[in-house]
């Protein structure tokens, strides 16, 4: 739905209107018409009376193939487009046709251009912006910025509910993602980035921060030289941990030494002592030899003959532990 509409060769913007000049348009439009941009058809005053939003519409339903339907949030985002842009010192257009050099031509919801010559068929140093609340694939939004490009616009600016999926930022396609909430809306979930604010910032610096080319350049030096400081602060950490730590084995391992060396001897049988997870003859000194018993236990004889020593683990109680 069209918010501008020619009288007399000046635009008449439903949306700038108050009550009183409104009313007027509505009663005059019969003997003086109104027409469209889109397809020069004959525009009819409207007021949206769930919401209150004033439009206008083709007389003849079906005849323009340029322009579809339009919801309250489309026409509203337009609005504020539009303001944004003419208090940022550009002039603006919605529903602009853009006339390709070969012959077409394609409608843009706002053309902002500086200067005032904005209806003539040539365009020049011009910024789109386009509204896409419903579903749109990628490519599909590349044809349509082309078909913008060749209307002349320098680059298209979309804000979409939803971004497609595969869809790609060019020199000439910039995108971001808007969102209503409290009756306002919100740039890529930002509560600091309204649609207004948003579009001024591009108007004036080329980016939606607000901050120039420079600006955004000092401050990702900044950020870089603040990582390569953090990533050798965290190397320098992990030297120092790799170096406690090798000291604490260091530690562990000369400590678990001095608990091996002041084991003392426990006798356990005859002629036999153990010492820490061993046994060891009390005659020569050695280390006893173990043997599994199957299904009695582990017998420990030494070479020399004169000590053994047995741990019985019987599965039933008929088997006797062998004599020692």
């Amino acid at each position: 739905m069209p918010i501008r509409a020619i009288r007399d060769g000046k635009d008449v913007y439903a949306t700038s209107m108050n009550d009183p000049a409104w009313l007027e348009i509505r009663k005059t439009y019969k003997k003086n018409p109104l027409t469209l941009p889109c397809c020069d058809a004959i525009a009819i005053p409207k007021v949206r009376s769930e919401y209150g939003t004033c439009f206008f519409a083709h007389k003849a339903k079906g005849g323009c193939t340029l322009y579809a339907p339009e919801t309250r949030q489309h026409i509203e985002a337009k609005n504020i487009i539009r303001h944004a842009a003419i208090d940022s010192g550009w002039s603006a257009t919605t529903e602009a046709r853009m006339v390709w050099p070969f012959g077409g031509l394609a409608i843009a919801d706002v053309l902002c251009k500086k200067g005032h010559d904005l209806l003539s068929d040539k365009y020049f140093d011009c910024v789109t912006f386009e509204i896409q609340l419903s579903s749109q694939n990628d490519v599909t939004t590349h044809q349509r910025t082309l078909n913008y490009i060749n209307g002349g616009a320098e680059i298209v600016h979309w804000f979409f509910s939803s971004p497609p999926r595969y869809l790609y930022e060019t020199e000439q396609l910039k995108f971001y993602k808007v969102s209503e909430k409290d009756s306002k809306f919100w740039v890529n979930d930002n509560p600091n980035l309204d649609l207004a604010t948003v579009v001024s910032n591009i108007l004036r610096v080329g980016h939606i921060s607000g901050k120039t080319e420079e600006q955004r350049h000092l401050e990702a030096l900044q950020k870089a030289e603040e990582e390569r400081l953090r990533i050798l602060q965290e190397e320098e950490e992990e030297k120092h941990y790799q170096i406690e730590l090798q000291e604490a084995c260091l530690k562990a391992r000369e400590e678990a030494k001095n608990r091996k060396r002041i084991i003392e001897d426990i006798p356990v049988g005859k002629n036999v002592i153990e010492r820490g997870p061993y046994f060891f003859c009390v005659f020569c000194d050695k280390r006893m030899k173990m043997t599994r018993i199957f299904g009695q236990g582990l017998h420990y004889t030494c070479e020399c003959g004169q000590s053994e020593h047995f741990i019985g683990r019987f599965k039933s109680s008929n088997v006797e532990k062998p004599q020692i």
